[in-house]
């Protein structure tokens, strides 16, 4: 396998894992009437 390709796969799942993350606690602050930034 392209080692600059698995490090391209490995960038995005991080990215995914981030942007999931994120969006979880910004609906969550949004239930406690909570807005950030």
């Amino acid at each position: 396998m392209d080692e600059s390709l698995t490090k391209q796969c490995c960038v995005e799942v991080e990215s995914l894992r981030v942007v999931n993350f994120f969006s979880r606690r910004r609906s969550n602050d949004g239930i406690r009437g909570i807005s950030i930034g």
